[in-house]
């Protein structure tokens, strides 16, 4: 899908089903290479990013059989399995190939990737992984291109002391630890539900780990690990934080089935000090606009705090919020380049530095005619914009929304909302 013509100004109304979450089942995927043995996974969300690492898997040993209609994917038993991904292409295509490195590690003794890739919102560096990898064993080697590990015995244990956050070193060094020779501590685990998602699913596999959900996780390395039961992804926290804004960007309301609410509660939070109506009827979220949305100033943080993934989508909705919000990201260096964007359709944003901006509210969007995405979220926040602003605007690139948004197209398109590929 390249672009979308969206004509705005309807306000979005009715149910949406929240999918399996993109950014948990990316290090699951990975995470079967840790067992020879079938993988069974539900709740599985069908997108780009998802299809791009079974490409991967195949691509070095695995099969699968994905029943798209029911979310349910079935990796096979893999006989033998290659340490090396060749593809440079489909690696660059995505960030998480770099979680092949922990487990193929464990498997393999050795593991040879394309650098990887991913949308382009700053810094995305994978020194701590790498880091913690050679002290578990592993010798290292880099060129312009590729990164190779290798370890002439069994990977150990480490006590992994982490001098900053980081959600995938927290995966890669769970993975290699769930087989590695004694015990792995992680000091300093990222608190995301995704890494208590990945860990819950390495437990299904017959992994010993202790105080996940923690940021001091204990991995008892384990022999071989072969699934127990089949595994159900959690539903994405994500996905029901950008229907929540777009319902209030509409002015409309909407039913969020099968939000992980639980997860999002500093996010709602911030929604209900704005003046949001937030009701939780079962495993369902309720949003609905109630009132003009007053301008709440945001810091992004690692879990519990506000995300980053969500940044972008509500700054969409401070360009017409009550006031003057300050939005600060603290994550990644570049994900304000989308700011430009919402400047084409009379958004008033200052760009305080790289890592700050203010929007000062105004009462509608305009018309741009054409806007361009630049990274999934930065899409999703533009495309909601155009949703925001009466008449007709496309949005190009939108290839990136479905890389994290199962079905987004008919799922828009079912509350309300007019648009046309």
């Amino acid at each position: 899908m390249k672009k979308i013509k969206i004509f705005g100004g309807k306000k979005l109304e009715g149910s949406v089903r929240i999918s399996g979450a993109k950014n948990a089942i990316l290090p699951i995927l990975a995470a079967t290479l840790l067992t020879k043995k079938e993988v069974i996974l539900n709740n599985v969300p069908n997108l780009s990013d998802v299809q791009i690492m079974l490409e991967l898997l195949k691509e070095i040993g695995s099969d699968f059989n994905f029943d798209t209609k029911n979310n349910r994917l079935i990796i096979f038993a893999k006989n033998d399995i290659s340490h090396e991904l060749k593809n440079a292409y489909l690696s660059e295509k995505i960030r998480t190939s770099s979680l092949f490195l922990g487990p193929l590690l464990a498997m393999k003794g050795k593991v040879k990737i394309p650098k990887p890739g991913g949308c382009k919102i700053g810094a995305r560096l994978i020194d701590m992984h790498l880091h913690f990898l050679k002290n578990m064993g592993a010798e290292i080697s880099e060129d312009d291109c590729s990164i190779s590990l290798s370890a002439s015995k069994r990977i150990h244990g480490v006590e992994a002391n982490f001098y900053k956050t980081s959600v995938g070193a927290t995966q890669n060094i769970m993975m290699a630890g769930a087989l590695a020779n004694g015990k792995t501590i992680i000091d300093g685990a990222s608190l995301e539900p995704e890494i208590i998602d990945l860990g819950n699913f390495l437990i299904s596999m017959g992994a010993k780990i202790k105080n996940l959900g923690t940021s001091r996780i204990e991995i008892e390395g384990a022999n071989e690990l072969n699934q127990q039961a089949p595994y159900e992804v959690m539903n994405d926290r994500l996905e029901a934080g950008t229907y929540a804004i777009a319902a209030l960007a509409t002015k409309g309301e909407l039913v969020l089935e099968d939000a992980p609410y639980n997860h999002l509660k500093y996010f709602l939070d911030i929604l209900k000090q704005g003046g949001a109506s937030i009701k939780i009827e079962g495993r369902n979220l309720i949003v609905k606009y109630d009132k003009k949305i007053q301008a709440k100033s945001i810091s992004t943080a690692p879990h519990p705090y506000f995300p980053t993934d969500l940044q972008q989508i509500y700054t969409t909705l401070m360009t017409t919020a009550d006031g003057i919000s300050v939005i600060e990201e603290n994550i990644f260096d570049g994900r304000f380049s989308f700011a430009k964007e919402l400047e084409k359709m009379n958004a008033k944003i200052h760009h305080k530095d790289e890592r700050k901006i203010i929007v000062e509210g105004v009462n509608n969007l305009a018309n741009s005619n054409d806007l361009y995405g630049g990274d999934l979220r930065g899409s999703m926040a533009l495309f909601i914009a155009g949703l925001k602003a009466e008449g007709e605007n496309t949005l190009h690139n939108a290839f990136y929304l479905e890389r994290g948004y199962e079905n987004f197209y008919q799922k828009f398109l079912n509350i309300g909302a007019e648009i046309e590929v």
